[in-house]
């Protein structure tokens, strides 16, 4: 009968405890990073929520003189789908309908106005004569073997609806190259990013797929 056997079990307890509180610590730990975890990924959708409705914003304010050349014109289609970041997708339905687009148009040396077609062919030098939107299939130099220069302090907007395998493929073909731009604010979505290595805009400028 000895005195050691309290002592021991006294351990024992001792033991239990300490992993009790190890356990509630450890479970504290836990729900605190879940907490984190959780509010981070609240603030990084919070973030880009503001990135893409900044993105929109900025769109809407560049696009805002062609939606209104669009409205005056009274085009067959809304112009804010021209807003969407797929507007080949929300105009396909309307550009099936329109006869233009079936169209291949050869341009003199001056532009301005609202042109659709299925290829816009372009002389070597090009004058802006005022604000230009130009919707398009194809935009091709009227010569294969030219570069196109379009110059003037006006307003451009050319929207290429284009292949993307050509588009590709010209990636890797000097010829590709053809166009180069100095104008004012301008937009230019759907042109193969070889070109966008020549394109001088004053103000305001939207370049991207």
């Amino acid at each position: 009968m000895t005195r050691d056997k309290p002592g021991l079990v006294a351990a024992r307890s001792s033991v239990g405890i300490t992993r009790g509180r190890w356990s509630a610590a450890l479970l504290a730990v836990l729900l605190l990073s879940s907490a984190s975890f959780k509010v981070l990924g609240q603030s990084s959708e919070k973030q880009r929520a503001s990135s893409q409705q900044e993105i929109a914003a900025f769109r809407r304010k560049v696009l805002q003189p062609a939606l209104k050349m669009l409205k005056e014109k009274r085009v067959q289609f809304d112009p804010e789908l021209l807003l969407s970041g797929d507007w080949r997708v929300e105009l396909a339905p309307a550009l099936a309908r329109m006869p233009e687009m079936k169209a291949s148009i050869q341009v003199g040396d001056h532009m301005r106005g609202v042109y659709f077609a299925a290829t816009l062919l372009l002389p070597e030098r090009v004058s802006l004569t005022g604000d230009t939107f130009i919707l398009v299939q194809e935009l091709a130099p009227s010569d294969e073997n030219s570069l196109v220069n379009i110059i003037g302090d006006y307003r451009l907007f050319i929207f290429v609806i284009g292949n993307e395998k050509q588009y590709q493929a010209m990636r890797t073909r000097k010829s590709g190259d053809f166009l180069r731009l100095n104008v004012g604010p301008c937009t230019v979505l759907g042109i193969a990013p070889v070109f966008q290595r020549h394109f001088t805009c004053r103000g305001m400028g939207l370049v991207g797929p």
